[in-house]
């Protein structure tokens, strides 16, 4: 990601007010975390400018892992491995289902990416396809490399799903599935990550900001009480909020044209 120099501003902005509310905002994501169990993986699309940054979308089924280092890599496989214990089942085997119709080789480097940190957290993966008119075959997908991801279309049995000699104990989606819920993978016994529910044939994108509004005032109250706490809140290259306490003066009703008494408050402002 780049920013010019305007942008960095607001980042600017942002950096001291999380930096002085770090233990507020972690005890606030620790029950956050009670209430609601984090997916497997996610991804957002952020949109930076002078004055704001904004999480335009939140992506359940991203991809992009084939941008991470080997150490990021070893990491992610440490946090999978820690998820999969949290899931309390024997997870020995998974099954990636990709999307179908893309040939950008940057894609199947990322599914490679994702075999990948399944290797490393000591977990067999293969790759399924998902097709609606119940042909079956063996494709190979060409990487930006000299690697192809061979994938198999899924097969279905006593509510399992399946590929070749391949039984899965758990299923990862790495695909939108924009139109439908695929009827293959209804009413299976393997546990299903993320849930295709969320898929965008049901998902709306003003769920998304309903939820995203909801967290940034929950997050603006960190502010405030930084504020309340300091007085003042100095971020370096952008200005400054600071608390004042107005005098208490005479108002006049523009309609009956009678003064009233307004009191002293607390206020806001920013230099």
């Amino acid at each position: 990601m780049f920013f010019d120099e305007n942008e960095m501003s607001i980042l600017n902005y942002t950096d001291p007010i999380i930096a002085k509310n770090l233990n507020k905002i972690d005890e606030w994501i620790k029950k956050k975390k009670e209430i609601s169990k984090p997916p497997f993986y996610t991804s957002t699309d952020i949109r930076v400018s002078e004055n704001k940054v904004v999480a335009v979308d939140t992506n359940i089924f991203p991809a992009g892992f084939n941008n991470l280092s080997n150490d990021f890599l070893k990491k992610s496989a440490k946090n999978i491995k820690m998820y999969i214990e949290k899931l309390n089942l024997p997870v020995e085997r998974i099954l990636i289902i990709p999307e179908l119709h893309t040939r950008n080789p940057f894609y199947w480097d990322n599914i490679i990416a994702i075999k990948k940190m399944f290797e490393i957290a000591g977990i067999l993966s293969d790759v399924g396809l998902i097709v609606d008119d119940g042909t079956n075959f063996m494709i190979e997908f060409d990487s930006t490399s000299d690697l192809k991801v061979k994938a198999t279309t899924v097969d279905k049995s006593s509510n399992k799903v399946f590929v070749n000699d391949f039984m899965p104990d758990l299923i990862l989606i790495n695909n939108d599935f924009s139109t439908h819920f695929p009827n293959i993978l209804k009413d299976i016994d393997q546990p299903v990550i993320p849930p295709v529910e969320v898929g965008w044939h049901s998902r709306r994108k003003n769920i998304h900001f309903d939820f995203y509004n909801s967290l940034v005032d929950e997050f603006f109250q960190a502010i405030k009480m930084t504020l309340r706490s300091q007085k003042n809140l100095k971020l370096s290259g952008f200005g400054s909020f600071e608390t004042y306490l107005t005098k208490e003066r005479i108002g006049r009703n523009p309609k009956s044209m009678e003064n009233y008494s307004i009191p002293s408050q607390n206020k806001v402002r920013f230099s």
